[in-house]
């Protein structure tokens, strides 16, 4: 996130804080469940072709192609984040990230999971999990 110091107006990103899930990632999910249905209907085109017109088909082409290279690239972007943020990729793999993660890059959740208490951890780098804030 950029920093808004020396700006007029923060922006409404700067300003406002994330939960578990970013817009971004709102916005992925249902990218890739569009693109998924739309491959499986292409696909079947493609695959079971007899009954289908000459024109479905090219047209079934073209989007099955497209829609392909757009899943490829988005996934592409994304391992290329995961490499880029290592506190993320391990909280992938294992379930639990750094504190210090969680309240820097997604402050909602954090407070949803943390100590109530505010008390200090003993654990000087302590892992918040989804199961912590239950």
């Amino acid at each position: 996130m950029k920093s808004t110091a020396g700006s007029a107006a923060p922006t409404a990103a700067a300003t406002s804080p994330r939960g578990k899930f970013n817009p971004g990632q709102k916005l992925n999910t249902a990218f890739v469940g569009a693109a998924l249905v739309t491959m499986l209907a292409t696909g079947t085109v493609l695959r079971f072709f007899g009954p289908f017109p000459l024109a479905w088909r090219t047209g079934a082409t073209f989007i099955h192609d497209w829609t392909a290279l757009a899943l490829g690239l988005a996934i592409t972007g994304h391992v290329w984040l995961a490499v880029a943020d290592p506190d993320a990729l391990r909280g992938m793999v294992s379930g639990v990230v750094p504190a210090r993660w969680a309240k820097e890059k997604r402050p909602r959740w954090y407070e949803t999971v943390s100590p109530e208490d505010g008390a200090p951890a003993a654990d000087p780098e302590p892992e918040l999990s989804p199961a912590a804030g239950s």
